[in-house]
Parts: structure tokens; C-alpha cells; sequence
């Protein structure tokens, strides 16, 4: 460019354009050769558009108007205020369809461009010298430094929206963060002594060089910081208790201070730090739990303890309160799972009053991360117990026949459950039930299985099940006892199902959500099988004897058929009346078997398990039965294989003799005779056969 004359008409006329590109302009030739002149420039013409537009703003000012509209006179100021209102009208009607600004416009506009490229101009030319000597100062003069800092900082603010060279930009901001890095700790030290005054001095140093956000990281650190060091320093002294007082203690210390210099809620934030420094030592806290629970000696005691206590700490203030139970728990009253959650529970209930939603948020969190490992061990504890009660089941050898033996242990499971339900409850709550009826439906499968697979109640068809030299009474009893074991087990399931209950409602007053054990069909299974297991063998101790006596009546009649040495007496038989021809001792013993069976059977009419156990079979089997009398339903099951193994052997008689006819007559007559005593309806093949062998 030849002048200066030419270079400030080049910039008055682009400053006029009304799509002005400043960064253009800066990138003119005469604009890089000569910053210093443009500059200089650049001011002459700021200012003239100041004059320009300061004396447009006077002349055409409301009291300068008002002034010169008086001297005109009335009949004037009515016609100026006509023209004026017509004016205004015409105006406002045209306004949409206006193109060109008027002069005071056009002169706001270029002043505004000019403002705007002196300021960039000033920017760059800081930034350049700013940035050559914060190079060559001494790192030691730390207030100067901080001052050249906010110097580039300002500028880079301004020029980042246009160009910066990006080596210069990096060194910047490379010193930048060296100059802040000791005010991190210090941030740390300031909170921690709750300076006020230093915190405010840091923060604006931050703030001045654009890094808010790093300070506010800092303070998020701080709670951090002192959990880690919690944690280290005290390694070999950890206690569930301490740390959750440590926690509450780094809340109550901080989260205030914290409110007042940043936008979030203090309390919020201070939570959400604490919530990322317990997950990254979460280890530890695990091991510390884990400890708590494998140094438990007794969890039954202790959740009897848990009952006793809790009880009090209804009623009584003096046993409420920290001190109170950290007490208990350091001498051993109360142990393990339960010492955690009572800590929990207790710690809990302090920050409700104490604390507010986010803390108090945070905490249950973390009382939920600990609940779920409580659950887990729970689980595997509560099965353990239950599998070493069921294990104690060993039947005595010489009463392995005799299931009386088996009452007392399935006795002691029951309790065992019972003892599980009311810990489960202190320990749990309300919603104790899930948490040990999978263990529960587990101990059931196994004592199936240990039932089945040592076949405790002799329901294998290939095992012996009567006592030759007992009475049939006496057999009958031990068959009896097996099948009211049986249904012990579905009465154990119910009884426990109600407790269960009963225990949820006194507490809760409702049952909703409730888990029950549902998954005991095998036990359902099992006492068909000895139902019907026993069932036979009662009916077979009437059986093998008749059995043994009709072989030897066969016999007989078969050696008579051979010599034929029956005929003389037949002719004397045959003489004498029907009614003269007494039944043989085989089916009076029957008769007498049937009403031994029926004494010793209905005097388990009303006992629960038995009918429990009854009813079971019988539902199985679709018969009908009458619950006021499952006695009854068993002598008839025992009472039908009876007469299907009389009428079996019978059969064995080939062409019979008139005289065994007559025999065969008065045995049947006599069994049905003995069986409408007993109520007992013959079965059809009984009809049948006596209908066959009746004197015509």
C-alpha cells in the first residue's frame, strides 16, 4: 500500500461493509507489516466514530427536540404532533419493508467492529509479549507470574475464536497448570482447617485462568483423600463401626464449606465423592465384613440375643444408643451377621437425625451393598445348618423295623426351621422369608433323597418288611408309625409355612410379598409310596399265614385225588346239612387278623399326621375318601389285597371235590360273613367266587 492515507480508507470503507470480516482485516498485508501503525489507526478511527456518534445521539435528543418544538407556538406543536403521529403510523406500517438503516445505525455498527478489532488487536499484541516474558521470569516470583498468566488468559479467551499459534497455546497452558498444581494440596490443607478466606483466594485464581472446573475436582478430592488415608492408617484396626463414622465424620467436616463455593448442592456433592472413594476401597470394607461373619461363633445365640436386646431397645432409653450397643457387640452379645446389621440398622437411624436425604441416601446404598453379602452367606449358613441336623438321622439297628426312632429327628428339624425363621427375622426384617426358603426347599430334597436312598421307612419292594415272629398287631403298628412319619413331613412343611405367617403379620400386619415353601411335591410323592408300601405289608401279614395254610389244604386235596381216598368220606359228607361244615382255621384267622388290624388301626383315627398322610394317598389315587374316617379307608385298602390273595389261591384248586366244595362254601361264607362285621364290602371277584362254589 502506498500511504497511510490509503490504509485508513481501506479500513473506514471495510468497517462501512455490513458483512465486515474482522479476521480478514487482520490478515490484510498492511494490517501484519505494521500492527503498531493499524493499531494506531484503528484508535484514530474508534474515536472519530465516538465524535460521530455521540453529536448524531445530541442533536437528535428528546430535550434538545422537545426545546425547538416549543419555540414554534401552539397552532406549530399541533401540527408537528399531526405530522408526527402520521408519521409514527406510516412508519410502523412500513417497518417490516425497511432496507436501510439510518446514519445512527450505520455509525453504531462500524464503531462496534471498530471496538471489536482494537480488541483484538490489544489481544494479540499482549499475547505475544505476555508470552515471551513469562518464559524468561523466575518461577519463584510467583505473584508476577500469576499476574502474567491472567494477562494470556484474557487475551487467549479473546483470540481463541479466531487463530492462536498452537505451540504458544500449549506452553500456555503447560504453565497454567504447573502454577496451579500447588494449589491443589492446598485446597486439601483449606478445607481441612475450614480456612474460609485461603478457599476464596484459591478459587479465584482458578477462576481468573479458566479452570473452575479443576478447583471443584479438588474439593471433590478432598473427601476422597481422607477416606484413602482412613484406610491406610488404620489397616490393622478396621472396624465396620469406625468406618462408617469416618464417613459421617468427612460429611458433617466438609459438606457445608463445599456448599458455599460451587453451584450443586454442597451435600449432594460431597455424597457422590464419598460414593466413588467406598466403591474404590471397597476390598477392604468387604474383608472387614467378611471377618465379622466367619468370626461368629453361634449365629443361634446371637439371634436370640438380637430378640432379647431388641425388645429393650423398644421400651427402655438407656439401651438405645451408640455406646450402648457398641458395648454388646464388643463383648460377645451379639455376633457375626447380626452384629453388622445391628451396627447398620443403629448407624442408620443416627444419620435420619443428624444427616440429611443425600447422606442418608448414600448410607442406605451402602447398608443394601452389605445386606446382599449378608444374604448370600445367609443362605449357605442356613443350609449348612439344616444339613447337619438332617445328617444326625441314624436309625437304631435293632429297631430299624420299629419307625417310632424317626419321630424325634424330624422333630429336631422342625425346630431347627423354627429357630431359622425367628433369626432370619431379627436379622432380616420383614422380608426375612426370602431369604432362607431356598434353603428350606433344599433341606427337603435331601431328606427325600437320605429318606429314599437309605430306605429308612422300608418302602423297597426288594427289602423286608414283616416280622415273622411279632404279632400281626405288632406289625401293623410299625407300618402305622412309617406312614404317620410321612405325613409328619407334610404337616412339618405347613406348620412351617404358617409360622412363617404368623411371624410376618405380627410384625408387618400384612403377608404381601410373602415366600413360602412351595416346592415339596416330592414329599407328596414319598407318602404315597409308603402309604401304599405299607398298606401292603399290613395286608400281608394276614396273607403269608392264610397263604401257608391254603398250600397245605391244596396239597392234601391234591394227594387225595391221586390215591383216591376221599370217596368213602364224601358219601358221609355229603349226608349231613351245609351248616355242619366249620370254616377252617386259615380264614377264622383271617377273620380275626382284619379285627386285630382294625383295633390297632383306628386308634390313629385322630392323629393328624396320619390322616394328613391318608388324605395324601388317597387324593393320589382318586378314591373316596371321608376325612372322619382315613381308619377306615386303610382297613378297606388292606381288607381288598386280603380277598384278591384269597380268591388268587382259591383258583389253585383244580376240579375240587364236592366235599371241598362245601369246605371252600363255608370259608367264603364265613370271610364275608366276618367282613360285613367289620363294615367291609366283599370285593367282586369275592362275590363271584362264592356265587361258584355255592350248593346248588
Amino acid at each position: 500500500m502506498p500511504s497511510n492515507v490509503s490504509l485508513k480508507e481501506e479500513l473506514d470503507l471495510r468497517l462501512h461493509e455490513k458483512t465486515c470480516d474482522e479476521l480478514h482485516v487482520l490478515n490484510l498485508q498492511q494490517v501484519v507489516d505494521s500492527p503498531t501503525h493499524s493499531f494506531q489507526i484503528i484508535n484514530d478511527l474508534q474515536m472519530h466514530y465516538k465524535e460521530v456518534f455521540a453529536k448524531d445521539r445530541t442533536d437528535l435528543s428528546l430535550i434538545l427536540t422537545l426545546g425547538k418544538a416549543n419555540q414554534l407556538g401552539p397552532p406549530a406543536l399541533d401540527a408537528l404532533k399531526k405530522g408526527l403521529q402520521d408519521h409514527l403510523r406510516m412508519l410502523k406500517q412500513t417497518e417490516t419493508n425497511t432496507k436501510q438503516p439510518n446514519a445512527v445505525l450505520e455509525h453504531d455498527a462500524a464503531k462496534r467492529r471498530a471496538d471489536k478489532l482494537a480488541e483484538i488487536l490489544r489481544s494479540k499484541l499482549i499475547w505475544d509479549n505476555t508470552h515471551d516474558e513469562l518464559q524468561i521470569l523466575d518461577a519463584s516470583d510467583i505473584s508476577i507470574r500469576y499476574q502474567k498468566l491472567v494477562s494470556l488468559q484474557q487475551s487467549c479467551d479473546i483470540l481463541k475464536m479466531y487463530s492462536l499459534d498452537k505451540s504458544q497455546l500449549e506452553t500456555f497452558e503447560k504453565s497454567r497448570e504447573e502454577f496451579l498444581a500447588w494449589y491443589s494440596p492446598a485446597t486439601i490443607l483449606a478445607l481441612d482447617s475450614n480456612d474460609i478466606k485461603q478457599l476464596e483466594n484459591i478459587r479465584e485464581k482458578y477462576s481468573s485462568l479458566d479452570r473452575i472446573q479443576v478447583f471443584e475436582s479438588n474439593l471433590g478430592g478432598y473427601p476422597k483423600s481422607k477416606l484413602k488415608s482412613f484406610f491406610e492408617s488404620k489397616k490393622d484396626e478396621l472396624s465396620l463401626w469406625n468406618i462408617l463414622d469416618e464417613i459421617f465424620t468427612i460429611w458433617k467436616r466438609c459438606h457445608k464449606t463445599i456448599d458455599s463455593f460451587i453451584a450443586e448442592n454442597g451435600s449432594e456433592f460431597v455424597c457422590k465423592n464419598l460414593k466413588e472413594a467406598i466403591e474404590s476401597n471397597w476390598q477392604t470394607i468387604l474383608s472387614v465384613i467378611t471377618t465379622i461373619i466367619s468370626n461368629a461363633e453361634s449365629p443361634f445365640i446371637a439371634a436370640k440375643s438380637i430378640g432379647k436386646y431388641g425388645s429393650m431397645w423398644g421400651s427402655n432409653p438407656t439401651f438405645r444408643g451408640r455406646d450402648c450397643r457398641v458395648s454388646w457387640i464388643q463383648a460377645g452379645v451379639f455376633s457375626g451377621r447380626v452384629a453388622i446389621l445391628v451396627i447398620l440398622y443403629d448407624y442408620t437411624a443416627m444419620i435420619e437425625e443428624e444427616g440429611d436425604s443425600f447422606i442418608l441416601f448414600l448410607f442406605s446404598e451402602l447398608a443394601k451393598s452389605i445386606y446382599i453379602i449378608i444374604s448370600e452367606d445367609y443362605g449357605k449358613h442356613v443350609t449348612s445348618i439344616l444339613l447337619c441336623t438332617i445328617n444326625k438321622i441314624m436309625p437304631d439297628k435293632s429297631s430299624r423295623h420299629q419307625h417310632n426312632w424317626l419321630m424325634p429327628y424330624l422333630e429336631d428339624i422342625q425346630s431347627c426351621m423354627y429357630d431359622i425363621v425367628n433369626e432370619a427375622k431379627s436379622t432380616f426384617g420383614t422380608n426375612f422369608s426370602r431369604h432362607i426358603i431356598p434353603s428350606f426347599e433344599l433341606a427337603i430334597r435331601e431328606i427325600n433323597s437320605f429318606l429314599q436312598n437309605q430306605d429308612i421307612l422300608n418302602i423297597q419292594t426288594n427289602s423286608v418288611d414283616i416280622r415273622k415272629r411279632k404279632s400281626v398287631q405288632e406289625n401293623t403298628e410299625d407300618k402305622l408309625s412309617a406312614i404317620c412319619s410321612a405325613g409328619y413331613l407334610l404337616n412339618m412343611v405347613k406348620d412351617v409355612n404358617d409360622y412363617i405367617i404368623q411371624v410376618t403379620s405380627e410384625s408387618l400386619g400384612s403377608t404381601e410379598n410373602l415366600m413360602l415353601i412351595t416346592k415339596y411335591s416330592i414329599l407328596e410323592t414319598l407318602t404315597v409310596k409308603v402309604v401304599e408300601r405299607k398298606i401292603e405289608s399290613i395286608a400281608n401279614t394276614i396273607i403269608y399265614p392264610m397263604e401257608d395254610e391254603m398250600q397245605k389244604m391244596w396239597q392234601k386235596h391234591a394227594e387225595e385225588l391221586v390215591d383216591g381216598s376221599s370217596n368213602s368220606k364224601d358219601d358221609l359228607s355229603t349226608s349231613l346239612p351245609s351248616f355242619s361244615v366249620s370254616p377252617q382255621n386259615y380264614v377264622t384267622g383271617i377273620g380275626h387278623g382284619l379285627l386285630s388290624q382294625m383295633n390297632t388301626i383306628s386308634a390313629y383315627g385322630n392323629d393328624r399326621n396320619f390322616i394328613t398322610a391318608i388324605s395324601c394317598a388317597a387324593s393320589n389315587g382318586k378314591k373316596s375318601f371321608n376325612v372322619d374316617e382315613p381308619d377306615f379307608w386303610l382297613l378297606t385298602e388292606v381288607a381288598t389285597l386280603v380277598q384278591n390273595s384269597f380268591c388268587s389261591n382259591i383258583a389253585n384248586f383244580k376240579k375240587p371235590s364236592l366235599k371241598l366244595k362245601r369246605q371252600l362254601n363255608a370259608d367264603i361264607v364265613f370271610l364275608m360273613d366276618a367282613l360285613a362285621d367289620l363294615r367291609l364290602c366283599p370285593t367282586p371277584q369275592l362275590a363271584k367266587l362264592a356265587d361258584n362254589v355255592k350248593e346248588n
